[in-house]
């Protein structure tokens, strides 16, 4: 069915192609319905550029193959674009037919009248794929601007502007050593905790924050002088790379009595027999001292042992 004609009488005919036509007639009327061969459909190839950049929308739906020919009946159809992600639509061009507005608009309309090829075109979004590993894993923390805070391997990929910044996190057993960079150069250093990148312009970087574990060390003096001078007052092993709960330290008489003993790091002896309540102070001579400590990284504790000469 093509449309109606009326050829006499009083018809008022709201949609002449509507093939059911409602009437009130009130006199003779003459109309006549004319029939046509219906218009094949026609083969259009649609064709996404490059491969795989995304999906052209027909009709509201996607079509999923490039190259992909369909079967349309002549007339008008929708065009639209689904683009992948960190691509873009850039235009449209195409063979026979007729597409408005214009090239540019991802949404258009394609007028259909004989066979043809429809190609969307993209442009990639620059970016860059970035990976984050910490080494050994756990051994500390890098603070990825404000994208990431990263103890094991953290991936991301974005479109970098300007300075990108690293910050390398200690923990309590292991100290910063150095970044390791793919492609890029690390500044101000490759060995300061806090480091900026250039990526933009840059596919694919890897970043590398190793750490390694923290120095044990113990030393012991081997005099003090509790005048309360201001000066060398106290007696307190000094160390690090240690937990607290491994530290015991212990001073001894003449006798082998324990005069002082502590588990605490940051408590210092100061001459008082804390056997005692703290109150009696011991007199001037040679004592004897133990201290103990694991490393963090250590199998087994280490102790030292030997003499202080208290001094007044």
């Amino acid at each position: 069915f093509l449309y109606w004609e009326v050829v006499s009488g009083d018809v008022d005919l709201a949609d002449a192609t509507d093939p059911v036509l409602p009437l009130s007639l009130t006199g003779d009327a003459h109309l006549v319905a004319h029939f046509g061969i219906p218009v094949p459909p026609e083969d259009v190839t649609f064709v996404v550029v490059p491969d795989g950049a995304g999906q052209i929308v027909l009709d509201g739906t996607s079509l999923t193959n490039s190259p992909q020919t369909e079967s349309l009946n002549v007339g008008p159809h929708g065009l639209g674009v689904n683009p992948e992600e960190w691509w873009a639509f850039s235009h449209w061009s195409w063979t026979g037919n007729a597409l408005s507005p214009d090239a540019e608009a991802p949404i258009a309309e394609l007028e259909v009248y004989e066979p043809g090829f429809v190609t969307a075109h993209f442009v990639e979004i620059p970016h860059t794929d970035l990976t984050v590993r910490v080494s050994p894993a756990g051994a500390g923390t890098v603070r990825v601007d404000d994208l990431a805070l990263v103890e094991n391997e953290w991936s991301t990929t974005f479109a970098p502007e300007g300075w990108t910044s690293f910050e390398a996190l200690e923990g309590e057993e292991w100290q910063f050593s150095h970044w390791e960079v793919s492609n890029t150069e690390p500044y101000p250093e490759d060995r300061s905790p806090n480091m900026g990148l250039l990526l933009a312009g840059i596919d694919a970087e890897l970043v590398v924050a190793h750490f390694e574990p923290v120095d044990f060390t113990l030393y012991v003096p081997n005099a003090f002088t509790p005048d309360n001078d201001g000066v060398n007052d106290s007696f307190l092993p000094l160390g690090s790379g240690f937990p607290a709960s491994s530290y015991r330290f212990m001073v001894f008489n003449r006798w082998g009595e324990v005069v002082f003993s502590s588990t605490d790091p940051a408590e210092p002896w100061h001459g008082q027999n804390n056997q005692q309540g703290g109150q009696h102070f011991v007199a001037d001579g040679v004592y004897g001292y133990r201290v103990e400590a694991q490393g963090y990284h250590e199998d087994e504790p280490t102790a030292l042992q030997g003499t202080v000469t208290v001094i007044r």
